[in-house]
């Protein structure tokens, strides 16, 4: 017979209080121990159960999924014995006295507070070097992103292990210093950094008018490690791209860093631990003294937006100045189901939603003009009243974005010079928070109609939309 799970654990302390009198050490141990998982139950976010000798928390919603390592719906806690520490459960944790320093700095890795009983600590600090100990110490020689492990050994050879990442700057390098951050009205296009890497954001910025760019786009590299495309010779802190938003970050503009994408893998695909994931955010924020993440939502796997909005929600308690917006695609009509549903996810989970930012381009049944893109944008206006009630018109008005695709869209149409006078006006009109458009190398034109990375395909001046555009950011 089915159960649910409410019906399922009250069956389980009930059975638990019939045996409270054999004695407070066996009330303590059940206490201490979830119920057994059972294929037949339905486990929501939160729930914890046992099995094989473990204890796993669900992640998600699930039925007749089961616990594993490689299971995107549970996580491991720990073993179920308490790894022998008196009903204390076997976990490993330890802080770092910096996590991002420059090279040949010592680094003091403490694991005190790790529990239950510990025979040994095991270090291996993802540089080729190890060591034991509660307390240790280890410099790194090279740049680059470090994923220091730590995995604990109780008495009754049980382990638990948990990771961080350092990260190793050069002296000169790592983010430069922030502006104080974005305008409360913004021009910043986005400047696909793989496209002509010949070509630095500031370059683009004095023809441009603009000290603001989204950089694009942050994915999953070798072992899940955030990479430039996924690319394992761009890892995120070895690439030039750190030299990028230094200068931007020194021209007195800030840099957005743009995750995800039109193609994976995604940074969530990369792991399935949402506390590894919100320590590969940190990293990207600590390497580039990043203030603002840009989440581009185009694959809607819905296990990987949950996963990815828990680390989300994890590195604004960690990071509070740290500003999270959402990319995602448009109809006529305003935001798709799948993207309420990101949305709604997201506050759920509690992340601190700063801008929802609509792909105006590639509507595909009808042209992308000045028209229908101020049409999206109202009716994202009004999604926003449904997703949070609470906030006034203004309010919601701060929080629009409008991306569209300059000149010739990839599934037909074109975005003109007179379509962006259009949606500037409507966008200084309504005081909206933000204006991009995709993508920098591409605001240049030829009037082939062909549609290119690095050209509108459309007859304009150089640099003639972010020309448009520029005068939107506020002082």
């Amino acid at each position: 017979m089915t159960q649910h799970r409410r019906t399922y654990l009250r069956n389980v302390s009930a059975l638990v209080t019939s045996v409270a009198g054999v004695g407070a050490a066996s009330t303590a141990v059940a206490a201490e121990s979830p119920p057994k998982w059972d294929d037949s139950t339905l486990y929501e976010e939160g729930d914890r159960v046992t099995h094989d000798g473990y204890i796993w928390e669900a992640d998600l919603s699930s039925r007749n999924a089961e616990p594993a390592e490689d299971s995107a719906y549970w996580t491991k806690v720990g073993p179920a014995d308490g790894g022998g520490g008196g009903g204390e459960t076997l976990s490993a944790a330890f802080t770092i006295d910096d996590a991002t320093v420059t090279p040949d700095t010592s680094v003091s890795f403490d694991a005190s507070d790790s529990t239950g009983s510990i025979d040994s600590y095991d270090w291996d600090f993802g540089d080729g070097e190890s060591a034991t100990g509660k307390t240790v110490s280890h410099s790194f020689a090279s740049t680059g992103s470090y994923t220091v492990e730590l995995t604990v050994t109780g008495a009754d050879s049980a382990t638990d292990a948990t990771s961080k990442t350092v990260t190793v700057e050069s002296s000169d390098g790592g983010g430069g210093t922030p502006a104080d951050g974005l305008p409360s009205s913004v021009f910043a296009p986005y400047d696909h950094v793989s496209t002509k890497p010949e070509t630095a954001p500031i370059d683009h910025a004095q023809q441009a008018g603009t000290n603001y760019f989204h950089l694009a786009f942050v994915l999953a590299g070798p072992d899940g490690q955030p990479a430039w495309d996924g690319d394992a010779n761009k890892l995120v802190g070895e690439s030039s791209v750190g030299g990028y938003i230094d200068d931007i970050h020194n021209a007195g503009g800030e840099a957005i860093i743009a995750f995800g994408g039109a193609a994976g893998p995604y940074l969530a695909d990369g792991t399935n631990d949402p506390a590894v994931l919100a320590d590969r955010f940190e990293a990207v924020v600590d390497a580039y003294g990043a203030t603002h993440l840009d989440i581009d939502e185009e694959a809607f796997a819905m296990a990987t937006v949950k996963r990815r909005n828990k680390a989300l929600a994890t590195l604004q308690e960690r990071r509070p100045e740290v500003s999270v917006s959402f990319t995602l695609p448009t109809s006529t009509k305003g935001l798709t189901a799948q993207g309420k549903d990101v949305l709604q996810d997201a506050i759920d989970k509690g992340v601190t939603i700063d801008t929802v930012n609509i792909m105006t381009m590639n509507y595909g049944w009808v042209e992308p003009s000045g028209d229908i893109v101020t049409q999206s944008a109202s009716n994202l206006h009004d999604d926003l009243g449904d997703l949070f009630p609470d906030k006034s018109a203004a309010e919601r008005w701060s929080m629009v974005g409008i991306t569209p695709m300059i000149g010739v869209n990839n599934v037909g149409g074109k975005f003109t010079q007179s379509d962006a006078e259009q949606v500037l006006d409507f966008a200084q009109n309504n005081d909206v928070g933000m204006l991009s458009f995709w993508s920098i190398d591409r605001d240049n034109g030829t009037g082939s109609g062909e549609v290119s990375p690095v050209k509108s395909g459309i007859d304009q001046e150089p640099y003639e939309f972010s020309s448009l555009f520029a005068p939107f950011t506020s002082e």
